[in-house]
């Protein structure tokens, strides 16, 4: 109480009670739809965002049904996640979960044809059978260690990728032929008459190349040509390669003396 100024009468001076503030409802925002695929056509773990949370009287909790890094079964599954506050008010959200079905391959048959490339010629482990890899100006890169081939990579990529399939890459190179050979397209169709094969990679041309005659090429074009006619036919659907790129420099023990 304060003193009456002037000697007057005294007056109380009355504090105000703070009204308590309540924070607005939380309010929850689930995270964006996932999409997930199963390698092998069990359960897939599927991990995701927590949901985002506003307002809300401390402390506040949030819970998702079912949680991240759950095994989701393939198809499509309702994720509900919910905030609670200390004044036990709530909030929900949801999204979807879909788990697709592993990729799967329409054919599983493959033929890889060629010359000494697809049979395993890697730059290193040359042979004196293969014109292309005798000559100076073309060389063939490295492309795997010597120990490997590009079909069995292939079939393992294709294994680890369609892993409810057995996919089957046939190594079917033979070093030193050229497109331009008609005994390469009889070896060819005698291959594709077999009925093992519904795809068949073809990688020629290169020893066509050795001598740089202009005059080889039109066959090499035409053998190239009648082979991919020849799968058509048979209902093999043909994949040409492009020729790898050579290495001028590059010189092998076999063709030493020839290397400039």
């Amino acid at each position: 109480m304060m003193p009456a100024a002037c000697g007057g009468p005294t007056t109380p001076t009355t504090v105000p009670t703070p009204v308590p503030v309540t924070p607005d409802p939380p309010k929850i925002t689930c995270p964006a739809s996932q999409t997930a695929q199963s390698v092998d056509g069990g359960p897939t773990l599927v991990t995701f965002s927590s949901p985002s949370v506003v307002n809300g009287q401390a402390p506040v909790t949030t819970t998702c049904t079912p949680a991240a890094g759950t095994s989701f079964s393939i198809g499509q599954k309702t994720v509900t996640c919910e905030v609670t506050d200390a004044l036990k008010r709530t909030d929900t959200c949801a999204f979807l979960v879909t788990v697709l079905a592993p990729p799967k391959l329409s054919t599983t048959s493959f033929m890889s044809f060629g010359d000494s490339i697809t049979a395993g010629e890697d730059g290193q482990n040359s042979v004196a059978s293969d014109r292309s890899i005798m000559s100076a100006r073309i060389h063939p890169m490295v492309l795997f260690p010597f120990d490997q081939r590009y079909p069995q990579e292939l079939q393992q990529e294709l294994a680890d990728r369609y892993k409810t399939q057995s996919p089957t890459v046939s190594n079917q190179g033979n070093p030193g032929e050229a497109a331009s050979d008609p005994a390469t397209l009889r070896r060819f169709t005698s291959l594709t008459s077999t009925g093992r094969y519904s795809v068949a990679l073809i990688l020629e041309g290169t020893n066509d190349l050795y001598d740089r005659d202009d005059r080889i090429v039109p066959a090499a074009i035409n053998g190239l040509r009648q082979m991919i006619r020849d799968a058509k036919g048979k209902g093999i659907r043909p994949y040409l390669a492009t020729i790898p790129p050579m290495n001028p420099s590059a010189c092998v023990p076999v063709c030493r003396g020839l290397c400039r």
